[in-house]
């Protein structure tokens, strides 16, 4: 990574008019800049990395004799360099999301006056693609900058140690992920509990297996997956609201583990002529970019609160499962699906003889 920085900064060190900045001090920006983004906990907004950005000029701004236009040179250089590892991510909420933020960033705070020399930086960047592809998902363990002066120290121009090939963070990709979630498996009405969790979503949330739903929430290894069938805001309230009654592996991100265990499935437009277009459905796996961009997720959600509220072990089961039955026919929501009432009706009266 530290040659990438030379080979791409080396040349805009002696555009600088005043401040003594090399490669190095580059590198150390981009390393204290991509480990605050890897340990932040929140999903990002522009507002975010505008500050960021914020922060690494007025960072620069305290070296000796740096200038105005040191500050966006360097700023600049590190900011694409940090973009163009994003890219690279297997991660889609780092390569889609992130990435984009960061071009609105690049492209609100860049003069234009150097558009042909940020063309020229950004090709040089291109040249290394390959390197850097590796280096984000295979190299980068999450926190360089700790290690960070052990290389670059004094700036050393001896040759770069190589961070270990088994160190630090182990990435995830959904796609290799067995685990499920296990919800509380110490109560003693759990398969009760989850019976009913699962009626009351079936065929108007998700489109599962009765049996492959539960194994999924016994923390059963498995490649199944639940169907989601209504909108992507809709899942990202019931797993955050589910979250403090579930466990699963602590290697993997909630949003990992509900790609891994969720697919979905979106309405689509298709053009027939010239003239119109016909809805229909795909089922599609899930992205972790997706819960960033699946619309705002509402605070409330009547339905889903009231189903959440099954597996809440402080409640009475009867009690809220009747709860939601009445507010299924108060609403008069669900009357074509045949066998619905039916299933939550013997959920009822199984509850009745606990």
């Amino acid at each position: 990574m530290l040659q990438v920085c030379r080979a791409t900064f080396d040349s805009r060190a002696g555009k600088l008019d005043g401040v003594k900045a090399e490669a190095e001090d580059v590198f150390r920006l981009v390393a204290w800049l991509l480990d605050s983004l890897m340990s932040y906990t929140e999903s990002h907004v522009q507002q975010d990395i505008n500050d960021l950005y914020a922060d690494l000029t007025k960072t620069i701004r305290e070296w000796k004799n740096a200038t105005v236009k040191d500050r966006e040179l360097i700023s600049d250089s590190v900011f694409r360099i940090i973009r163009k590892l994003l890219g690279h991510h297997w991660d889609t909420y780092y390569s889609d999301y992130l990435y984009d933020l960061f071009t609105t960033t690049i492209e609100f705070e860049s003069a234009i006056k150097y558009q042909a020399e940020q063309e020229r930086f950004q090709k040089r960047l291109s040249d290394f693609s390959d390197i850097l592809d590796v280096w984000i998902n295979t190299d980068y363990n999450g926190h360089l900058s700790q290690e960070i002066e052990l290389v670059v120290a004094d700036k050393l121009t001896a040759d770069i140690k190589p961070l270990k090939p088994n160190s630090g963070r182990k990435t995830h990709h959904p796609s290799s992920v067995m685990a499920s979630f296990s919800y509380l498996p110490e109560i003693d009405n759990r398969s009760q509990r989850l019976k009913a969790f699962y009626d009351c979503l079936n065929r108007v949330f998700i489109d599962c297996d009765q049996q492959v739903f539960i194994n999924i929430f016994q923390g059963t290894t498995t490649t199944e997956k639940i169907l989601w069938i209504r909108d992507i805001k809709d899942l990202h309230y019931l797993i955050d609201h589910l979250e403090k009654w579930l466990k699963w592996p602590i290697s993997y991100d909630k949003w990992v583990m509900t790609c891994a265990r969720f697919k979905i499935r979106k309405k689509v437009k298709k053009k027939i002529d010239d003239s119109m277009t016909n809805d229909s459905r795909e089922i599609e796996d899930l992205k972790i970019s997706q819960f960033n961009k699946g619309g705002k997720v509402p605070k409330e959600h009547d339905e889903l609160d009231r189903i959440i509220r099954i597996l809440d072990p402080k409640t009475n089961l009867k009690n809220v499962l009747q709860d939601y039955l009445d507010y299924v026919d108060a609403q008069g929501e669900h009357d074509d699906i045949e066998d619905y009432r039916d299933a939550l009706a013997n959920d009822l009266n199984i509850c009745s003889h606990l």
